[in-house]
């Protein structure tokens, strides 16, 4: 056999398997599902509302919730809304009202989780002998269905002349408590 045939089957072999690799590349290539032309892909809004403003009935019919914005901005492909200068005012049977504000809010898909940003600051009316309490944070998530409030960041809490500071809470507003979870330091004044 002559010199130059030796190669030759491992040489054929190499250029069959790189003939195989690239006829399986433009396969893949031609049969690539085509990009989404909808925008779905995107974070760009789909809708925006100016003066927001939706409520929530309990099973009795009586108002539950009102939630308000200066400016909201839906985005589909999270299914989420972006809220600004949001307010949540939450008026259950038998409790005193309760407000949130904040600068920014999201409002999830379910619609029944908003998180709070920005210089959240929670007030609750005067109740049966109690003093009004103004409660200020970072941040806030709210899950309306369950009616609790949770930050895992660092609040105030203001009752009259006493304060406390802490780090992290959990308001439950069936149970009518709030569980502050770390650092906590208080400064209690006895009303007279």
């Amino acid at each position: 056999m002559p010199q130059f045939l030796k190669g030759a089957p491992w040489f054929l072999v190499l250029v069959l398997a790189l003939l195989s690799g690239l006829a399986a590349w433009l396969e893949r290539v031609v049969n690539a599902p085509a990009a989404a032309r909808d925008g779905s892909s995107r974070h760009d809004p789909d809708y925006i509302i100016e003066q927001f403003e939706a409520q929530r009935y309990g099973p009795a019919g009586n108002l539950e919730y009102r939630l308000t914005a200066a400016h909201l901005e839906h985005y589909p492909d999270t299914d989420s809304s972006e809220l600004r200068d949001a307010r949540l005012v939450q008026m259950l049977p038998n409790q005193p009202q309760l407000v949130i504000v904040a600068s920014r809010a999201t409002l999830d898909r379910s619609q029944k989780r908003v998180i709070f940003n920005e210089g959240v600051i929670i007030t609750q009316a005067a109740w049966q002998k109690q003093l009004p309490i103004t409660l200020t944070t970072r941040n806030l998530t709210v899950w309306t269905d369950r009616k609790l409030a949770q930050t895992e960041a660092p609040l105030q809490l203001v009752q009259g002349s006493s304060r406390v500071d802490a780090v992290g809470m959990v308001m439950d507003q069936q149970a009518r408590k709030i569980t502050l979870k770390h650092h906590v330091r208080a400064n209690y004044v006895q009303a007279k």
